[in-house]
C-alpha cells in the first residue's frame, strides 16, 4: 500500500521519535490503517498496548495485526475488565442496570428527609438529577458530595431540586461494596476507586483511538499503563468533539498532552486526507470544520441531494436526525412497509429506560402525562430558581431533552402500551452492533460509524436555532461536520413533507407556546 506523505511522517515520528504523539485526524482519514501500520513498524521488542474505541475497531485491529506476541489489542473497556480480574482474583458479572435497579427499588428507602417534603413532580426532577449524575460522576473521577454538586452545577449547568448530591455520593459508596457485580462504568471507575496498579499492561507503547472523546477516567485507565518510558500516540479529531453532554472529556487532547501525568510532551501531526467520502461530499462538510479536511486523490465524486424521498431508504442505508423521536416515526412507517429496521446505540434505549423511571404510571398515556407534569414543573423551577425568564429557561438542555423524549414515546409503536412494553422494545431494537436492515441513530451515537448511503431526516433541526451559549453553538457546528462525514457516495437531505420536524424545536415563539399548550393540558 503506498502512505501519503503525512502518514509517513507519523510512522517516522513513532519510529524514531522521543515525544509522545497526537495525531489530530480528520473523519475518514485511515486512523485504523494507520495504527496498524505503527504496530507493525515499531520495534518488535516493544511491548504496544492498543487501545480501541468499540469491538469492531478491535476486531479490525487484531485482524489485520495478526498474531504478534508483543501486542495486545482491547477496547478501553476490555482493558478495564482484565485489570478488575488481576486486581480482584475474580471476573464480576457485568449488569448494565446495576445502579438503574438500585434507585428504582430502593429511592423511599435510602431517601433523606428533604427529599420526603418534596412534591411529586419535585421527587420526580430530583431521581433524574441523580441517575443522570450516577454516570457523570464516575466519568469524572468524582465521589463526595462537593465535588459532585461542583460538577453538576459548574460543568453540565443542572439545577438541583434538593440534597441529590448526597444522594449520589451515597449510591457510589453503596456500589464499591457490591464489586461482584458490576457495570461498563464501573469497571473504568474501579481503578481510581481502589488505586489499582497494574504489572502484566505495562506497555512501552500505548495508542489510543478515538482519543477527543476519552473521559477523566478513560485516561486515567491509560496512566496506569505507563512504565517510565512509555510513549503514548493519541488518534482522533478535535472537531468531532460532540460528547462533552455525556461525559467525555471537552478538553481531553489538552489533558493528553499533560506531561505531569503521561511523563513526556507532545508532538503533534496532522492527517487531512478523507479515503471515505466522495468529492462533493467533502466540499459540503468543509462548511463545518476549520481543519483542512480534503479527498484522497482519485475519490469518486459523490452527491449531497435535497428534498429526498423515504422510499429511496434500502437495507444498509443509514437514517440520521438530530433528535430522537422523528427517527421513531421513521421505525414505525418503515415496520409497516416490512422493512427491517433497527436503532443504533444501546445508550439511546438505556436514556429512554431511565426517563420512564423517572414518570408515574403503568401505561405509556399515564408516564406520558406524568413527563408533561415534569416538565412544565422544570422549566417553572428553572424560572424560579435561575433567575431566568419564561423564554431564557426554556431552552435549557434539561427542558429540551425532556420535551424530546415526550415526542419520542407519543411515537412509540402502537403495540408499546405499557412500562413493561417499553423494557422490552428497547432491549429488542436498540444495539450497539451492526445488524441486517436500515439504522436509525441520531448524529450524537453515528460517530464512528459509516454507511454508503445516509439519509438526513428533519434536516432544519440541526444546527439547533436553540443553541445560543457558544459551547452550545461549537457543538452544533461539530455535530454537522460528524453528520456530512458518514457517507461514502451519497449523503441525502429528506423531504420535510416526508417527515415534518416538531417546529417547537426550531423557534423560541413556537417553543414557548408548545410549552403553554402542555401546561393548559395538564392544569385540566
Amino acid at each position: 500500500m503506498e502512505f501519503s506523505k503525512e502518514q509517513n511522517d507519523i510512522f517516522d515520528y513513532a519510529e524514531h521519535g522521543v515525544l509522545n504523539l497526537i495525531v489530530q485526524a480528520v473523519a475518514g482519514a485511515g486512523k485504523t490503517t494507520t495504527l496498524i501500520e505503527c504496530a507493525n513498524r515499531l520495534d518488535k521488542n516493544k511491548a504496544i498496548l492498543l487501545l480501541a474505541h468499540n469491538k469492531s475497531t478491535r476486531d479490525t485491529l487484531r485482524e489485520k495485526i495478526g498474531d504478534k506476541p508483543n501486542v495486545k489489542v482491547y477496547t478501553l473497556h476490555g482493558l478495564a475488565w482484565r485489570m478488575f480480574n488481576e486486581h480482584f482474583g475474580f471476573s464480576p458479572e457485568i449488569d448494565e442496570d446495576k445502579y438503574r435497579k438500585y434507585i428504582n427499588a430502593n429511592m423511599d428507602a435510602i431517601a433523606s428527609e428533604e427529599y420526603n417534603a418534596l412534591s411529586r413532580p419535585s421527587k420526580l426532577a430530583y431521581k433524574s438529577n441523580v441517575m443522570n449524575l450516577i454516570n457523570k460522576s464516575r466519568y469524572n473521577l468524582k465521589q463526595s458530595e462537593k465535588e459532585i454538586k461542583k460538577l453538576a452545577t459548574k460543568k453540565y449547568g443542572m439545577t438541583l431540586i434538593a440534597d441529590e448530591c448526597k444522594m449520589v455520593s451515597d449510591i457510589l459508596k453503596w456500589g464499591t461494596t457490591q464489586d461482584k457485580v458490576v457495570d461498563f462504568q464501573d469497571l473504568l471507575w474501579f481503578p481510581s476507586e481502589f488505586g489499582y496498579f497494574t504489572k502484566k499492561y505495562l506497555a512501552d507503547i500505548i495508542m489510543l483511538d478515538e482519543a477527543q472523546d476519552a473521559s477523566i477516567a478513560q485516561q486515567d485507565i491509560v496512566s496506569r499503563c505507563f512504565k517510565r518510558n512509555t510513549r503514548l500516540f493519541s488518534f482522533g479529531d478535535k472537531e468531532q468533539c460532540i460528547n462533552g453532554w455525556a461525559g467525555s472529556d471537552t478538553s481531553a487532547f489538552e489533558h493528553l498532552k499533560d506531561s505531569n501525568m503521561f511523563r513526556r510532551d507532545s508532538m503533534e501531526l496532522p492527517l487531512t486526507t478523507n479515503y471515505r467520502c466522495g468529492k462533493r461530499i467533502i466540499e459540503y462538510a468543509k462548511r463545518f470544520t476549520n481543519n483542512n479536511i480534503h479527498a484522497m486523490d482519485g475519490a469518486v465524486d459523490g452527491s449531497v441531494r435535497e428534498n429526498v424521498l423515504l422510499s429511496e431508504v434500502n437495507e444498509g442505508d443509514m437514517v440520521l436526525c438530530r433528535n430522537i423521536a422523528p427517527l421513531m416515526e421513521v421505525y414505525r412507517r418503515f415496520v409497516s412497509l416490512g422493512k427491517k429496521v433497527y436503532f443504533r446505540g444501546e445508550e439511546l434505549g438505556r436514556k429512554l429506560k431511565e426517563s420512564a423511571d423517572c414518570s408515574d404510571g403503568e401505561t405509556i398515556d399515564e408516564m406520558i402525562s406524568s413527563m408533561k407534569k415534569r416538565l412544565i414543573f422544570t422549566w417553572d423551577m428553572l424560572s424560579s430558581v435561575e433567575g431566568a425568564d419564561k423564554m431564557e429557561a426554556m431552552t435549557h438542555p434539561m427542558v429540551i431533552s425532556q420535551l424530546d423524549t415526550i415526542k419520542t414515546m407519543e411515537s412509540l409503536p402502537r403495540t408499546v402500551k405499557t412500562r413493561l412494553d417499553l423494557e422490552m422494545f428497547v432491549n429488542d431494537m436498540f444495539s450497539d452492533e451492526g445488524r441486517e436492515g436500515i439504522q436509525l441513530s441520531t448524529i450524537h451515537r453515528a460517530k464512528g460509524l459509516e454507511s454508503n448511503k445516509v439519509f438526513v431526516i428533519c434536516p432544519s433541526l440541526i444546527p439547533s436555532h436553540l443553541a445560543t451559549l457558544d459551547w452550545e453553538v461549537e457543538e452544533e457546528r461539530h455535530l454537522q461536520y460528524v453528520m456530512c462525514t458518514r457517507p461514502k457516495y451519497e449523503l441525502n437531505f429528506v423531504s420535510e413533507s416526508e417527515i415534518s420536524p416538531n417546529m417547537a424545536f426550531s423557534e423560541a415563539n413556537l417553543l414557548y407556546n408548545e410549552l403553554e399548550k402542555i401546561r393548559k393540558e395538564i392544569d385540566k
